[in-house]
């Protein structure tokens, strides 16, 4: 497992440059993206989490040799 330092809260661009360096590093072999899924008691808290995910998801589905995995977390209230 890997942590990027991202500035100003910024998560698109720091981890897609990531992820592209860890495709070239891979040699065409998978990179896995673990991608957390908040599980709410109440269905509006929905709202409220797991749209950086949404957008995250969007953006690397887009790339062939990533694997999307979810991870659910529950959360407490």
């Amino acid at each position: 497992m890997e942590v990027i330092y991202s500035p100003y809260r910024t998560i698109l661009s720091p981890l897609l440059e990531y992820i592209t360096k860890a495709e070239k590093e891979a040699d065409r072999a998978p990179v896995t993206v673990l991608l957390p899924q908040f599980i709410v008691k109440k269905w509006w808290h929905t709202f409220l989490h797991n749209q950086t995910a949404i957008i995250l998801r969007f953006f690397l589905i887009m790339k062939k040799d990533v694997v999307i995995a979810t991870l659910p977390y529950h959360l407490r209230e």
